[in-house]
């Protein structure tokens, strides 16, 4: 009875190898693989460092509400931007990037006094004029 039972796991087996084959699978590889993963992860210090990524990982839900509330706290006292600073900055952001992007040409004193008659260049001396006096208040 044991001979049958072990021919019949036997083929079991072989059919299962036969039909992952089949599929591009290659199972010598894979349990090579399997075996090399099972090493370094039961490697004492691998151990050590997936015990201390579970403790963190409990205390995340925690860790979580601490930030948030960090962040509302931050909020109420107005150390956070408001939504008119968070557009600003993103607009500076963008053209930063298409100034990165657009070709960079020398220019000299006559050539930048000629690139202030640009309306959006006045905007943008205007609006640094304004921060230079608001920054130096602050300094």
């Amino acid at each position: 009875q044991l001979p049958d039972t072990l021919s019949m796991v036997t083929d079991m087996a072989d059919e299962t190898a036969a039909r992952a084959m089949q599929r591009g699978v290659d199972i010598d590889q894979r349990l090579q693989t399997a075996l090399h993963l099972a090493e370094k992860l039961t490697a004492p210090e691998m151990v050590e460092k997936l015990e201390e990524l579970l403790t963190m990982a409990k205390r995340a839900p925690e860790m979580v509400a601490m930030g948030v509330d960090m962040l509302d706290e931050a909020y109420e006292q107005g150390h956070l931007p408001d939504e008119q600073s968070l557009k600003l900055l993103k607009d500076m952001m963008q053209a930063l990037k298409e100034s990165q992007a657009a070709p960079v040409k020398p220019l000299g004193p006559l050539g930048l006094f000629r690139a202030m008659r640009h309306p959006d260049m006045k905007k943008a001396l205007g609006f640094l004029a304004v921060l230079g006096q608001k920054l130096g208040k602050n300094l």
